[in-house]
């Protein structure tokens, strides 16, 4: 029966509430730009959630992440047009893709630590930006692919990346309950200590940037079935990279749920500065509009590192411990009173 002791949890029947109607909301919502805009939340909880898993639970921060999801998207690609692999299937396997890349890029750069390790991630991504930019036999080079018409319904595009949400989700709670998980956190407390202690660094941290790899590999994957056309410029963008870091922070890094929160959050002030705000900058102003995401980004970082150091979760945990605090100041007064 212990095993079954999460049925009398109340956040389990309000998550599965909010799973049944996600996965119903395209039956009610007709309107694509909805639909998109739930596309684009679900694919950054994803990556973010990953993200998260080597950040917030390991402590190595890979500043590089979006090397994997443009690994993801050009595998989809190169697959589809000149094997003729299906999509879906491309999408798995631009997955394991990442994960072979992981595996060749993670034994030597994870030697590193701290921001040597964040920097050699950020020239890896370099690195794989000039590649796929001059392999014209391959990627296409600076022409990038076209890709084949296909299915103009997004609804496949919705489950598919709604499922791998989920499954980032649900993969980063059963690792906070593991031994593995254990393991990782006491990398990141103490390395040395937990070397001492018998935990494997090595090749923890190693597995845990492959299961990274692997789920921004096949957000990529997915991103690329979507798009008619992809090319390195926006597959291997700086401004992406930081976003998607952003959303796992902003959200909280080491918990389960701050990835979705950050990506929501995210996602809904990007489309509320970039659709519509603009219209009411004046004219005068209006060149510098398209500079509004990055300033915000930018302030929202500034912002949580010196008030939010846990995220929007970590603020609704202390105000929620403040509130409760209070309550039970009041209900002691009013007994002894």
């Amino acid at each position: 029966m212990k095993n079954l002791q999460f049925l009398r949890s109340p956040g389990f029947w309000v998550g599965l509430v909010v799973v049944v109607l996600l996965f119903a909301i395209p039956y009610w919502v007709t309107t694509t730009y909805y639909i998109f805009i739930l596309i684009t939340i679900f694919m950054g909880t994803a990556i973010a959630a990953s993200w998260n898993l080597c950040a917030g639970y390991t402590g190595i921060v890979p500043f590089g992440n979006i090397a994997f999801f443009g690994i993801g998207a050009y595998t989809v690609g190169i697959l589809w047009l000149k094997l003729g692999v299906p999509p879906l299937v491309g999408v798995i396997l631009g997955g394991f893709m990442a994960i072979v890349f992981a595996l060749a890029v993670g034994y030597p750069c994870l030697r590193l630590r701290g921001a040597y390790f964040a920097i050699a991630t950020l020239g890896l991504m370099e690195a794989t930006n000039v590649v796929a930019g001059n392999w014209r036999q391959l990627t296409g080079g600076a022409l990038g692919l076209s890709l084949p018409v296909r299915d103009p319904s997004i609804t496949p595009h919705y489950y598919g990346l709604l499922i791998l949400a989920l499954a980032a989700i649900l993969t980063t709670l059963w690792i906070s309950r593991s031994k593995f998980g254990l393991g990782l956190l006491a990398i990141r407390e103490d390395q040395d200590a937990a070397e001492m202690s018998g935990v494997n660094t090595t090749w923890y941290k190693i597995a845990i940037f492959a299961i990274n790899g692997f789920f921004t590999g096949v957000a990529g994957g997915f991103w690329a079935y979507y798009l008619p056309y992809i090319d390195h410029t926006m597959l291997f963008s700086h401004d992406e990279n930081i976003l998607l870091i952003v959303m796992a922070m902003f959200g909280g890094m080491g918990t389960v749920l701050g990835p979705a929160v950050g990506a929501t959050a995210i996602v809904v002030i990007n489309q509320a500065l970039t659709v519509y705000l603009p219209p009411l900058v004046p004219a005068a102003l209006s060149r510098w509009a398209s500079y509004l995401p990055v300033i915000m980004y930018g302030l929202l970082l500034i912002l949580m590192v010196l008030f939010m150091r846990g995220g929007l979760l970590g603020l609704f945990t202390s105000l929620a411990r403040k509130v409760s605090g209070s309550r039970r100041e009041e209900r002691h007064a009013a007994a002894s009173g």
